[in-house]
């Protein structure tokens, strides 16, 4: 369970939660998350490394049929390219 803090919009000094200082004008609530970012940034790193390691992605690519469907093109740009030219 987190727990509330509030933050004074003067200074940026964090305060745990306390009715007197919640009805200073200069004092905004804020999450744990948001009052210590360096305690949560653990927790949020471990998730995205998680996430990156899917085992589903598959990023190979079969070089033969890479070379199959750029040798038609090929063929057309040499004689394309070579058009004119003295043998």
């Amino acid at each position: 369970m987190t727990q509330k803090y509030l933050r004074n919009t003067a200074d940026g000094t964090i305060y745990r939660w306390n009715p007197i200082l919640a009805a200073n004008a200069r004092c905004v609530e804020v999450s744990e998350e948001d009052a210590f970012p360096a305690k949560t940034a653990e927790k949020r790193r471990a998730t995205r490394k998680k996430k990156a390691a899917d085992p589903q992605l598959d990023l190979f690519t079969d070089i033969d049929e890479v070379a199959e469907e750029e040798s038609s093109v090929d063929i057309e740009i040499r004689e394309d390219a070579s058009r004119g030219l003295p043998e």
